[in-house]
């Protein structure tokens, strides 16, 4: 009859670690190992349920970088034609750490204008996503930002938007995601430009030595008075 000398049993990895499952039986004859996977883990052990896996020699399950695909319930299965086959079932939990696939971006924004930078955080829930400024956490309580999270399928989308932003409002920021499996950050870099100076004309509407009228088409942070005579130019 065929016996077990190692027994498989449920495993729990996180994403992109390896995996080895042994699965060993005696007899004689030799028995034959075979893996099986589930679709699904409604309890369902029906053929139509499991697909085929191939191991190595030894009937040892090889992953070699797991991820969430590789999570589920697993069938070894051994027998060597006489007497009942061996099966024993097990089931494989890979856990996802926070971790963000896009490290660093730049934000532009004109000078009074809103800006807005989002952060999508992949990992296991509960998933939380802090921000900061230069290192310093930024409160959800800060009147100068706002903060919203969404729940998607894979973790959390954040996004932290100044609605008039200033000079002084361009830095450096950080979106924090963390879980019990692990943590990770992602940096914003926040550009904040001044706006366009619309090209602007003087009219003359009189001019003497004691005083002269001037009239600015378009107002302007700064302007440039010339006078001219005859003579020359004066500024």
């Amino acid at each position: 009859p065929t016996s077990w000398v190692k027994e498989p049993e449920d495993q729990e990895i996180l994403e992109g670690e390896s995996i080895l499952i042994h699965c060993i039986a005696s007899g004689l004859p030799k028995p034959n190992i075979v893996w099986y996977k589930y679709k699904s883990d409604d309890g369902s052990h029906q053929n139509e349920n499991k697909s085929k896996i191939t191991t190595t020699s030894n009937g040892t399950l090889s992953i070699p970088k797991a991820d969430i695909t590789h999570a589920g319930k697993y069938e070894c299965k051994a027998e060597n034609g006489l007497g009942s086959p061996l099966n024993k079932f097990v089931t494989v939990k890979v856990s996802v750490p926070a971790r963000f696939e896009e490290k660093f971006a730049v934000v532009n924004a004109k000078k009074g204008d809103s800006a807005r930078m989002k952060c999508e955080a992949l990992g296991d829930q509960p998933l939380s996503v802090t921000w900061q400024r230069d290192e310093n956490t930024i409160k959800k309580s800060n009147e100068r930002y706002e903060i919203f999270e969404t729940l998607v399928q894979k973790g959390v989308v954040s996004e932290l938007i100044i609605r008039t932003t200033d000079r002084d409002d361009g830095a450096l920021y950080s979106c924090v995601a963390e879980n019990e499996f692990g943590n990770d950050q992602r940096k914003i870099r926040l550009l904040v430009m001044g706006k366009m100076i619309e090209s602007t004309f003087l009219f003359v509407f009189s001019f003497s030595l004691a005083r002269t009228r001037l009239s600015l088409t378009h107002p302007s942070f700064f302007f440039i008075i010339a006078l001219s005579d005859l003579k020359g130019l004066y500024t």
